[in-house]
């Protein structure tokens, strides 16, 4: 019983961690930032991103050839874009429907008469097609993309030429009191449809394409790196103070001599060396964890900003919780040092306890920003009690958790009968991840080329010829006959 309440950590303990990691808190939140560039709208160009720029003061091209690229697409040319074969097929079919009165505007809804004359409008102008820059960024050809079917209406000359190059929500801010809600209406709608089918072969076309995934893959790479070196810096300078510490600070009153005092920093300066090196073990936990959260954080910050932009400080709160849950995730799923389920439980609640921590530093980091514009070196100051807060935070986490064994009293709480259900969750996650891996796998090793010949027999057929091309694709894909899900009744079983 005493040596069990010897391993509980003392308030001692508690200060003596404090120092650590408030030192390792402030090191890695502002005296190693300079080894990383945090950029408005993470490192990567997404469609979404190079939309706002000139909309958003701070957004700008993250690879330079992009915007060297749209700087160098050209004149706009209205021929090129009105000559185009598309137009021209489009415009001879409204003819025809024409004929057999049965076209219609296709803003007002109202039918165009056999006599009356109309114009082919693009709903998405030419022109800003012309100057879209997520078109640009994607490769794609202007006029190809403006005579999409979805871009093209029949309409009244009038419409057409008051319109001439505004979208449709400009042109109603200037000119919407010459119609009545219905048109308005039509417009509105004809104009998301249209957007939505361009914006879909934008995506699709950059999303897939080497430029984008070269670009993500070496952004990732740099901050991996990057995070890598930051973590061993630290945990180096960490340990060069402690042996400082002991050799001059915590002997201070014995030193009688500027000479003695430089012959101690030295040794000092040896013996933190000396003791990171021989924690090479732990050394290489921070490096190889840096790296990992670095990585997984820059993939994390260019996929959310394919929907969203990402602002510097984001990237930041990313970029520092990238490496404790990834720690979190390589102890729950892993447990590479082979713990007891209770210490498990500990290491992950400490990982969640760093990131919470970190996140909260930051927070406050951006309040005090905010509160202390125009104060001298007012950027130090908030840096020093950002860390100051998640050092403390952290390491009072770590205690509580320590001290009052939270990880056993979990263990004794998920053991009691109630919490019984838990376990079939439980079950059931790492059932869907393992079968998740086996799609992963299996698309890795797919042959697209027949599969794409086995859909288009499959899209062709009806009936049995039908059913056997669905077999084609599933055994292209690598799917055996008796797990090929028929109803929902089969994903239920296949996900438990």
């Amino acid at each position: 019983m005493e040596a069990t309440i010897n391993q509980k950590p003392t308030l001692s303990d508690l200060m003596e961690n404090y120092e650590a990691t408030i030192l390792q808190t402030i090191l890695a939140t502002f005296g190693l930032d300079f080894l990383t560039k945090y950029q408005h709208g993470g490192d990567v160009d997404t469609v979404y991103n190079v939309d706002q720029i000139g909309k958003d003061p701070l957004m700008t091209y993250k690879n330079k050839k992009n915007e060297t690229d749209y700087n160098n697409r050209g004149e706009y040319n209205s021929k090129d874009y009105h000559a185009h074969s598309a137009y021209k097929e489009n415009n001879r079919e409204y003819s025809r429907q024409q004929k057999q009165g049965t076209l219609k505007d296709g803003y007002t809804g109202k039918a165009i008469g056999r006599n009356q004359s109309y114009d082919q409008d693009h709903v998405m102008s030419a022109k800003e097609i012309d100057d879209n820059r997520a078109r640009v960024l994607a490769g794609l050809d202007g006029p190809d993309l403006a005579n999409k079917k979805e871009n093209l209406v029949a309409t009244d000359p009038s419409i057409n030429r008051s319109k001439k190059a505004d979208s449709v929500d400009e042109h109603l801010k200037k000119k919407g009191d010459r119609y009545d809600d219905t048109t308005k209406r039509n417009m509105q709608d004809k104009d998301k449809k249209a957007r939505k089918a361009i914006y879909d072969d934008i995506n699709k076309a950059y999303y897939t394409s080497q430029k984008f995934w070269k670009d993500t893959g070496k952004a990732a790479l740099k901050a991996g790196g990057t995070m890598a070196l930051r973590q061993g810096i630290g945990f180096f300078l960490v340990e060069i103070w402690f042996g400082i510490k002991e050799k001059c600070i915590s002997c201070w009153d014995e030193i009688n001599s500027f000479k003695d005092f430089k012959q101690r920093l030295i040794e000092g300066f040896k013996s933190g060396i000396s003791s990171a090196m021989a924690k090479f073990n732990d050394l290489w936990e921070h490096v190889k964890n840096g790296a990992i959260g670095g990585f997984i954080a820059s993939l994390t910050t260019t996929f959310t900003n394919i929907f969203k932009t990402t602002f510097k400080s984001v990237n930041k709160v990313i970029m520092h919780l990238g490496k404790p849950v990834v720690e979190a995730f390589r102890v729950a799923l892993f447990n590479p040092d082979k713990l007891p389920t209770d210490e498990r439980i500990d290491a992950i609640i400490k990982c969640l306890v760093t990131g919470g921590s970190l996140f909260l530093g930051d927070v406050i980091k951006q309040y005090l920003d905010k509160q202390l514009v125009g104060v001298p070196h007012s950027d130090l100051i908030t840096a020093f009690f950002s860390a100051l807060l998640s050092g403390i935070t952290m390491v009072t986490g770590f205690y509580l958790v320590d001290r009052y064994d939270v990880g056993a009293k979990l263990m004794s709480l998920f053991s009691n009968p109630e919490y019984e259900y838990l376990k079939t969750v439980g079950e059931n996650a790492q059932k869907t991840l393992d079968l998740i891996n086996s799609m992963v796998n299996r698309i890795a090793h797919y042959d697209w080329d027949a599969c794409e010949r086995a859909l288009q027999i499959y899209n062709n057929s009806t009936g049995t010829a039908k059913a056997f091309a669905s077999a084609d694709v599933a055994r292209i894909c690598g799917v055996n006959e008796d797990e090929i899900a028929k109803d929902s009744s089969d994903l239920d079983k296949i996900f438990g």
